[in-house]
């Protein structure tokens, strides 16, 4: 007895009795009805072929290479979108819920999307498993994430050496999934960053009409403060500054859109900076030029952060704390926190940017930074609350601190970063940090 498959379409259509498309992961005929597709689900009509086998002489069986499925299995679909559904539960506490993880709330979708692609679905287990390790503090849960991670990306390099799959929203899916993982395990502050410019590529060359879909959309929102970092901490321009792009970024009306929407401007600066300390004196005219564009931007920032809609999200209470920084700042969220402290480490860079420029100390610049550096890390023990989630933002906000602070302060800086690694996943010593605190932003130092 064998089975035979009495039909490939979908549920919906069969129950119609009308042809399906076979379309995958839903088919087309039910979305262009608005009705639910049912998915599908294989059927056997068991036949008694014994005496047609004994007819015909057996013949030795070859071995068919198979390829790998390009979607799960529907059993296995819908196991993966439970999994999903249990990791993005809501009665968590804020610093173990995903949803925390990103602006926008695209990671609440991720179940309606399994079957995307074979990447996307590695990485969503993926991200299953470290929110387990997260939960639990388990080395061997640690372990068997870090592994399902290794091969979500080996296939998402295939995807990305495909110029077809590359350019599709499972691809661009899992990218932003596998660097919420490495926000969440802790791992190195770099290799995030890694991934936010991986990131910026994709979305750059997908093309701006890719982002009409609202998934989509979400995924671009939610990395868009990670990809001016990424271009900050590189010292290259970034795309997000052409008007088309700003269009993008401004399509949602929020105090991070806004934030970095004007922060996209600040990296093409540092790159001019960067090129003109290289230069003689005889671009004084340069200098001048592109310090006027840091004062208007510096300005533009100064409002934002005074904006009266945001008073509410903005209030911090400060409390007395043991030690040299004498108080504690505590936020009202994690986001207003994430904020904050972005918006305090990007004041660093743009005064240290004056200063090297004019050499002057026009508004106190250098007063100020030694204000808001000392605000970053009064930032600490709040932000420690909510860890992993603005993890990126902390990380940040310390590297612009250190440039600016005195040698105890500097010491204090390194030794939080360090212990802010996971006892998962030690990355770097005390050393090391230091080291490379040391050259993030020695080009401003003043």
């Amino acid at each position: 007895m064998v089975g035979v498959p009495l039909s490939r379409g979908c549920q919906t259509c069969r129950k119609r009795k009308i042809k399906c498309d076979e379309t995958h992961p839903k088919c087309t005929r039910c979305k262009k009805s608005g009705l639910l597709c049912l998915g599908y689900k294989s059927r056997l009509k068991f036949m008694d072929e014994g005496p047609k086998l004994q007819k015909k002489p057996r013949q030795p069986q070859r071995l068919v290479r198979q390829d790998v499925p390009r979607t799960l299995p529907s059993s296995a679909s819908e196991n993966l979108s439970l999994q999903l559904c249990q990791t993005f539960r809501s009665d968590l506490p804020a610093v173990k819920n995903l949803r925390s993880f990103t602006k926008t709330y695209f990671v609440n979708d991720l179940p309606r999307h399994v079957g995307l692609s074979t990447a996307c679905d590695l990485a969503m287990k993926a991200l299953c498993l470290a929110h387990s390790t997260l939960l639990s503090s388990c080395g061997d849960s640690f372990v068997r994430s870090r592994i399902q991670y290794g091969l979500a990306l080996t296939e998402l390099q295939h995807c990305l050496a495909d110029s077809r799959l590359a350019r599709t929203t499972g691809t661009l899916c899992a990218t932003m999934i596998l660097g919420i993982i490495e926000q969440l395990l802790h791992a190195d502050f770099r290799a995030s960053i890694r991934h936010a410019g991986g990131a910026a590529r994709l979305i750059e060359v997908i093309g701006i009409s890719h982002f009409d879909d609202p998934f989509a959309y979400g995924m671009f929102h939610a990395f868009q403060g990670a990809i001016v970092v990424e271009s900050i901490l590189y010292q290259r321009g970034c795309f997000l500054d052409s008007p088309l792009w700003r269009g993008v970024c401004e399509r949602t009306q929020t105090p991070f859109s806004a934030l970095f929407s004007l922060l996209s401007q600040f990296p093409e600066f540092l790159s001019a900076l960067r090129d003109l300390k290289e230069k003689s004196s005889d671009a004084e005219e340069d200098r001048i030029r592109l310090r006027e564009k840091i004062v208007r931007l510096r300005n533009d920032l100064l409002i934002w952060r005074f904006d009266p809609a945001y008073t509410e999200l903005f209030h911090t209470i400060s409390h007395h704390a043991e030690g040299f920084l004498e108080k504690s700042i505590i936020y009202t969220s994690s986001k207003s926190l994430s904020l904050l402290i972005t918006y305090s480490a990007m004041m660093i860079l743009i005064n240290a940017a004056l200063l090297v420029l004019s050499g002057v100390e026009a508004f106190d610049h250098r007063a100020e930074n030694l204000v808001l550096a000392r605000q970053i890390c009064q930032s600490y023990e709040n932000s420690r609350k909510f860890l992993p989630v603005g993890s990126v933002a902390i990380d940040f906000s310390f590297r612009a601190a250190y440039l600016v602070s005195d040698s105890e302060q500097r010491g204090w800086i390194a030794e939080k970063l360090c212990k802010m690694q996971s006892s998962l996943c030690r990355w770097q010593d005390d050393q090391t940090i230091v080291v490379e605190l040391d050259s993030c932003f020695d080009y401003l130092a003043y």
